[in-house]
């Protein structure tokens, strides 16, 4: 699992799991969701290129995709990737 931490004023960073193509999605505001069924190439693209946008890689892979999100409690999360 890998971590971005690209500069963003909506997402604090997000996890990814690129074999499974799942994502954990940290907000600022403090909520956490898990996407599951996320492009696996979308994931790989997210984690080379540090330059990418979050909220735009977000809405575009994890809203506007085929993705189904969970609501999901921090505490869980880190013990399911633990």
């Amino acid at each position: 699992m890998t971590s971005t931490f690209q500069s963003s004023s909506f997402i604090n960073y997000i996890n990814c799991d690129i074999l499974n193509g799942v994502c954990n999605v940290h907000l600022k505001n403090g909520a956490c969701y898990r996407y599951t069924n996320v492009s696996r190439r979308a994931l790989l693209n997210l984690t080379l290129n540090r330059r990418m946008s979050l909220g735009s890689w977000y809405n575009f892979n994890c809203l506007g995709g085929n993705a189904m999100r969970e609501v999901a409690d921090e505490r869980k999360l880190w013990q399911a990737f633990a």
